[in-house]
């Protein structure tokens, strides 16, 4: 079942590399303005739906984790790991600087497990549902088509209290507080952290205009909740290399975490964070 994996991961990297049209998305924020009526936690904060980020970098790791181990951790309702293989399912690690953002600036790191909500559909549709994600006119075409995947919060860290209220109570995200080193430059990023810490070397990446529509779903520890996120900017690929190094924290290591592809997201990126679906009129306007 070997080819199942090489499957899913090009995928992946064709998806993230290969642009379906001469532009990325034109004025993401202001085709989705955030809401004139303030939404107030539960600390008397006001906040703004939905979220903006208008200078995001990021760095995502590709990777597979344990099937069985990912199946047995999930805290959720009708929601499955991906398969990629018979023992293997699919997984992203993401590192994110929020580098001017509605919430303030800050950093996170995200232990994503890639989901779908049709267990019993063939490896091949629920890859490229997942991989439609990543082709937003694509995704569109192919609703209804395909089961609805994306992906699930398996472990999330951050160094902001605001933005950890903000998961919590209008996601259900159950984010921790911790403050981790990230260190990027043009031809290596090293990120130190409790989640995993790793020094990449960037030899080789391919650049390419960076377009993401992705669903993604919270455990029940607070509330199970559907999202979805906009993302419009660029980004280079490129294969994990032996000069690499990645050590894994407890919960990577039970999911036994195996990196395959980088993913730079450049900075200047912008990204909007939706309570539930995006809106269908302001959608059609970006197709």
């Amino acid at each position: 079942m070997k080819y199942l994996l090489q499957i899913g991961l090009v995928l992946l990297v064709f998806g993230q590399s290969v642009s379906f049209s001469s532009h990325v998305y034109g004025g993401l924020l202001d085709d989705y303005p955030q809401n004139e009526t303030a939404t107030i936690l539960t600390t008397g904060q006001e906040i703004y739906l939905p979220l903006h980020v208008n200078n995001l970098w990021g760095m995502a790791i590709i990777g597979t984790v344990d099937l069985k181990a990912a199946t047995d951790g999930m805290r959720a309702n009708d929601l499955y790991p991906i398969k990629v293989s018979d023992d293997k399912g699919l997984a992203i690690i993401y590192v994110l600087d929020y580098r001017e953002a509605s919430l303030g600036p800050y950093q996170e790191i995200m232990t994503l497990i890639g989901v779908t909500t049709n267990p019993n559909a063939t490896v091949a549709k629920n890859l490229i549902g997942f991989g439609s994600s990543y082709f937003p006119a694509v995704k569109d075409f192919l609703s209804g088509k395909v089961p609805d995947t994306g992906v699930y919060f398996e472990k999330i860290s951050l160094d902001s209290p605001l933005a950890i209220t903000t998961g919590v109570e209008v996601w259900g995200i159950p984010k921790t507080y911790e403050q981790f080193q990230i260190q990027n430059r043009f031809w290596s990023t090293t990120v130190a952290s409790v989640e995993v810490s790793f020094e990449l070397k960037k030899g080789f990446g391919l650049w390419s205009p960076l377009l993401l529509n992705l669903a993604s779903w919270t455990p029940t520890d607070y509330k199970q909740t559907r999202g979805s996120t906009l993302l419009s900017g660029w980004g280079r690929t490129g294969l994990i290399g032996s000069n690499d190094t990645f050590v894994l924290g407890e919960n990577l290591q039970r999911l036994s975490f195996k990196p395959y592809v980088w993913q730079e997201i450049l900075s200047g990126t912008d990204a909007v964070f939706f309570e539930g679906s995006i809106p269908a009129l302001a959608l059609s306007a970006i197709k």
